[in-house]
């Protein structure tokens, strides 16, 4: 008897990296065994099947932005085969959307270019060409954004010993403990492909543990802004924490705060963020669109940011005085991700071309850099850095979003 695939979630061996400045690479591994569900395999072209019953393996994915991505699977040792769905039933044909036998090596099967949406479940199969083929692979999902498994998790793994101390709030996120006055802490930033409630699990070794989630920026100094939820002792008694529900919103910057029950008291740790959509190690994302508008600082009266949308990515507008003298300024396209927290920079430019009454060419010149490193949805800090001829000449701007552009709505 025919069996139909079955979706495998694999969370071992799950590795982020960054391939180039734009491109997230996302990797799994897994294998085709002699317990695998078997299916009659489609063709390539998802329209017809081959009539051979194959062995097959699948891992439900999410991405973080949309656009197109390349899946390749390098196989051991058997000749494999792999299949994107966007569906998934009973029947092999519905819902399956590309496919690839051989990229020009018996061992390896690239799906090229695929576009893929946002907060949609994505269903990757591994399987072969021929009956009875079985083995290991290693797949990888390279696009603009990042990419994981949906329904899986991710481990966020530390150590608090030797570090940093605060006030550790109650469970409840209302007050501050008595108890972990000066208790030492790590906080990890996280987030998330889908808009959900999550599971947050700790399991902690040697010592009595306390876990909590802040929205945002999280500030050890003033330890209940932004706390959501937190807990003490999880199913597992003392040793482990655990929050059951708590509600993520995709795109927003989150921060586990692991830290010990007592003041003085740390460990090891292993913890995990378990929901529908892919759970990332690392800070939000916003798609570009996002942040088109007018940026301000209210202590520079008539000077600020314009960012503009444009064909391949944004472009920084800036109108107003430095060092006393009015200047005009346009970044190149930046079609990079823009993550909270963390900084991006762009080249800067001037051009002093002709007048209204007497145009004339235009020379346009390279001013300097632009820093700019969003804070959240509204808030972020710009630094504009003269450089040749306009060295010594800058400023730094504390900014605000006044009017938002066409963008989608920056998530809140």
């Amino acid at each position: 008897m025919t069996k139909y695939f079955a979706v495998l979630l694999v969370l071992p061996m799950l590795i982020f990296a960054e391939s180039g400045f734009a491109q997230q690479t996302f990797t799994y591994s897994g294998e085709l065994t002699g317990e695998s569900n078997t299916f009659q395999r489609p063709e390539e072209d998802c329209q017809t099947l081959s009539g051979r019953t194959v062995a097959n393996t699948g891992l439900l994915i999410r991405v973080e932005i949309p656009g197109n991505y390349t899946i390749r699977s390098q196989q051991d040792n058997f000749d494999g085969f792999l299949l994107l769905y966007d569906s998934f039933t009973s029947n092999p044909l519905q819902g399956c959307i590309a496919g690839d036998d051989d990229d020009g090596d018996t061992r390896t099967s690239t799906i090229s270019n695929v576009f893929l949406e946002a907060d949609v479940t994505y269903l990757i199969v591994v399987t072969s060409f021929a009956e009875g083929a079985l083995g290991t692979f290693v797949n990888t999902v390279q696009g603009p954004g990042r990419s994981g498994p949906a329904g899986g998790g991710t481990e966020l793994i530390g150590s608090t010993v030797n570090e940093d101390t605060f006030s550790r709030p109650l469970a409840s996120c209302s007050g501050l403990s008595a108890n972990g006055d000066n208790s030492p802490y790590i906080a990890q930033a996280f987030s998330v492909s889908t808009t959900a409630d999550y599971l947050v699990t700790s399991d902690q070794a040697g010592f009595d543990g306390f876990i909590h989630v802040y929205d945002d920026r999280y500030n050890p100094a003033n330890p209940l802004l932004g706390c959501l939820a937190g807990d003490d002792d999880g199913t597992g008694g003392i040793g482990t924490s655990q929050i059951n529900a708590v509600r993520l919103v995709a795109g927003r910057t989150y921060y586990l705060v692991t830290s010990g029950f007592d003041s003085g008291e740390a460990g090891n740790f292993n913890n995990a963020v378990f929901g529908p959509g892919a759970v990332f190690a690392g800070p939000g994302i916003f798609t570009l669109a996002s942040l088109t508008g007018g940026w301000f600082d209210p202590n520079f009266n008539g000077a600020g940011f314009n960012i503009v949308a444009a064909d391949l990515g944004i472009v920084f507008t800036f109108y107003g005085y430095l060092n006393g003298e009015q200047r005009w300024l346009i970044t190149n396209v930046i079609s990079n991700e823009i993550r909270i927290g963390e900084q991006v920079t762009a080249t800067l430019r001037i051009g002093d071309g002709g007048q209204l009454n007497n145009p004339g060419a235009a020379n346009v010149v390279t001013f300097g850099t632009l820093f700019f490193e969003l804070i959240d949805c509204t808030n972020a800090i710009a630094t504009i850095d003269g450089e040749g001829q306009f060295n010594g000449i800058g400023e730094t701007f504390n900014l605000r979003l006044l009017v938002q552009g066409t963008g989608p709505q920056c998530p809140q």
